[in-house]
């Protein structure tokens, strides 16, 4: 698949969200473990390093300073760092929107490993095709990661609070899902079971 030209009127703006605590690993810093497949990158070097693959108009991380310090950030990224990862992912959102400039934000997580640039490419490929939809992809009829707003949400992404991101802000007559084929790009990891079966898999 070829990669979409990114003309002046879809100029996008990836924000990549890896400020969580991982409550849910059992104290485990997730992001920070190593990824299979990956010659023992940790989960969120792979994530940014796929991001900087991609010839989006800008590349942006928010993250923690104890994660800043763990990996290598090219200078094509610029570095958010969220002196408040408590307070949820909105913080995260608001933090990586104010620093956006681009007329689309695709929100990339950190915590799906086996993420392909293909994905982002469809996302562009229906938003190119359905301008001022949220965009996001289907798994089995189930929304799921990376999702693109386009920047007219802006002030309503920059209102939001708590850990729910823009999830709130999608509603069926302001947002496309797209079907994938590729299921095992959206696995997220979210417990340590996940990761270990991950680590079976050697994906």
């Amino acid at each position: 698949m070829s990669v979409p030209k990114l003309n002046a009127g879809l100029t996008v703006s990836a924000i990549l969200l890896a400020s969580g605590l991982s409550r849910r690993m059992g104290g485990v810093d997730k992001l920070l473990l190593p990824c299979p497949g990956a010659e023992n990158k940790s989960m969120l070097q792979v994530a940014v390093d796929l991001m900087d693959s991609f010839p989006f108009w800008e590349k942006i991380l928010v993250s923690t300073p104890k994660r800043f310090d763990r990996i290598l950030c090219p200078n094509t990224v610029q570095q958010i760092i969220n002196p408040e990862p408590e307070a949820g992912q909105s913080k995260s959102v608001r933090m990586g929107v104010e620093h956006a400039t681009g007329a689309y934000y695709l929100f990339i997580p950190a915590d799906q490993p086996l993420l392909h640039v293909t994905v982002f490419q469809f996302i562009i490929k229906a938003a190119m095709q359905n301008p001022g939809k949220i965009i996001y992809p289907l798994v089995d009829g189930k929304p799921c990661n990376p999702v693109m707003f386009p920047n007219c949400f802006r002030d309503a992404l920059c209102n939001q609070h708590g850990d729910v991101g823009g999830r709130k802000l999608i509603s069926p007559s302001n947002s496309m899902g797209v079907n994938t084929s590729n299921p095992e790009y959206f696995i997220d990891i979210d417990y340590e079971d996940e990761y270990k079966k991950l680590i079976r898999k050697g994906l």
